[in-house]
This record gives C-alpha cells, sequence and structure tokens, in this order.
C-alpha cells in the first residue's frame, strides 16, 4: 500500500529518507490478522493445557504487551514483540516452576515468536514495495504517488519542476546501484529522486525554478558521472526538465513533457540537459523566463 498521508512527516524527502534509513514506522495497521490469531492460538494452548488459574500469574503482563502492539506506526512494535516473547516464556516457566510442562511453555514461545517474525516479514515487504530494490530509491509507485501530491500543491500555486534522467544506453544493475545512492546524495533535502523505469529516475523539485532545475539535472549529471565503471565507458545520464503550468492537467501532462525534452537530450544534438517550453525543446541557456 501507498501512503496517501504523510503525517507526522513535514515533507515527503523526509518521510522517504527515514524509509531509507529503515526508521519510518510499520504500515498502519501494526499487526493483521494473522498475528492476532496466532497470538489466541498461544494463548488457548496453555490455558487448555494447565486448566489451573492459580499458576497463570503472567496472565496479565502478557495481556499488557499484546495491547501495545495494534498502535499504528509504533516504531518498536518488531522489537518488543522478539524481547516480549523471551520475557513470556521466561514468566511461564517461572509460574509453572521445576516440574512445569514444558511442551506447552514451548508452544506458546514459538507461537509468540511467529508473530514477532509475521510482523517484521511484513514490515519488511511494505518497504521492500515502496524501496526500488536495486538502487535504494523510491520505486515507480511511490514516485507517482508522490508526484501526484505535488502537482495538487501545484494547482495551489506552489512553484513544481521535474527532472527526468534517463541513461544513454543500458545499465547494469551494479551501475543503477551506484548511480542510485549518488543521486540520493547530491539534492536538497525537499527534493525527491526515485525510480521510475527500468533506466529512468523522476527529480521532484518543490518550490524550483526552471533555472533552478537545470542547476539539479547537472548536478545529477555529475554524480553519475563520478561513478566509477570496471567495465568500460559508462552510459551518460541525460536529463529532460519540465515545469508546471496552470493548464497542466495532471502528472501524465507533466512527465509527458519531460519524457519529450529527455528523448532529445539523448540524442545529444541540443546537449545532454534539456527544457521544454511553450516554444519546444530547449537548452537550459535559452529558456525565456516568462
Amino acid at each position: 500500500m501507498v501512503p496517501t498521508r504523510l503525517d507526522p512527516y513535514a515533507s515527503q524527502s523526509a518521510f522517504v529518507n527515514d524509509l531509507i534509513e529503515g526508521t519510518a514506522g510499520a504500515p498502519p495497521p501494526a499487526v493483521d490478522f494473522l498475528a492476532v490469531l496466532l497470538t489466541a492460538v498461544a494463548v488457548a494452548l496453555v490455558l487448555v493445557g494447565t486448566l489451573n488459574m492459580a499458576r497463570l500469574a503472567w496472565v496479565p503482563a502478557f495481556a499488557a504487551a499484546l495491547a501495545v502492539l495494534p498502535w499504528r506506526s509504533w516504531r518498536g512494535v518488531t522489537l518488543f514483540g522478539s524481547v516480549g516473547s523471551a520475557l513470556v516464556g521466561l514468566g511461564a516457566i517461572l509460574s509453572f516452576g521445576p516440574l512445569a510442562p514444558l511442551g506447552q511453555v514451548s508452544a506458546l514461545l514459538v507461537a509468540t515468536m511467529v508473530v514477532a517474525a509475521a510482523e517484521a516479514v511484513r514490515v519488511h515487504r511494505w518497504r521492500s514495495m515502496l524501496l526500488d530494490p536495486i538502487t535504494g530509491l523510491p520505486g515507480p509507485p511511490l514516485t507517482r504517488a508522490m508526484l501526484r501530491h505535488e502537482v495538487a500543491a501545484a494547482r495551489r500555486g506552489r512553484p513544481l519542476s521535474v527532472v527526468l534522467l534517463g541513461f544513454s544506453g543500458r545499465a547494469d544493475e551494479e551501475r543503477l546501484r551506484e548511480v542510485g545512492k549518488a543521486l540520493r546524495s547530491r539534492g536538497r533535502a525537499m527534493d525527491v529522486v526515485g525510480r521510475l523505469g527500468p533506466d529512468t529516475f523522476l527529480g521532484i523539485l518543490p518550490t524550483e525554478s526552471p533555472e533552478g532545475a537545470a542547476v539539479f539535472a547537472d548536478r545529477m549529471r555529475a554524480a553519475a558521472a563520478s561513478v566509477p565503471s570496471p567495465t568500460g565507458p559508462a552510459p551518460d545520464l541525460g536529463a529532460g526538465i519540465a515545469f508546471f503550468e496552470r493548464d497542466s492537467s495532471d502528472e501524465g501532462s507533466l512527465l509527458e513533457r519531460a519524457t519529450q525534452a529527455l528523448q532529445q537530450a539523448r540524442t545529444g544534438a541540443l546537449g545532454p540537459i534539456l527544457m521544454y517550453t511553450r516554444s519546444g525543446v530547449q537548452p537550459p541557456q535559452l529558456q525565456v523566463v516568462r
């Protein structure tokens, strides 16, 4: 599920940075139906096996532990589940004493650990869906969602430029990975760079002017060129720039203009960085300020 709200984040870039660093929390809800079912089975195993209420002093603590799991976006869910599993198992062993039926205690331990593991796997899948597995940048679904968010803001009057970056030739996975790292480190704090296609990246630049977008494009090309290529000459990175205009109906129109500029930039006839304008595709220095 691609997030549609970024609260409590002040900007999309802050969310992306936390997502890449692994500190963006978990997708809501924090525990799914499978985790709840496994927990119920774990409790039932012990209750049915003992039927001795005097030795179930650990149940209130276990219930309190479960109460925090449904908290949305709580960053400690996975860690709490793992540590809590160990504490619950220890408490059960102490409650039953040295002659405890260890098979039932082991069943409780295994079931609660599976709950924590299921949550960890679900969070990993969520992050993998949002982030491109090769470059570590936002993947196409998240990139398009963030572009829609910024286009909506641009309709309310905030400037918006986009830079579509694409290789002039085929780039292998290793180069894509290293270029992704380089691109991530060169933008402004509020800019977002995501992977849009097999060999294209999209820079989303809120509040940026067309001239500033040209500077961004040049900086991204320099970042890609700085990545060494042990297998020979690396494909060049071209850039197509487009900026939001009042007659832009949606993000599709903006991307289409950037794509036209990138296609011509890949030929190299007018230069590696081209900008879409009302009078046609031009190098940035020929852009007439409107």
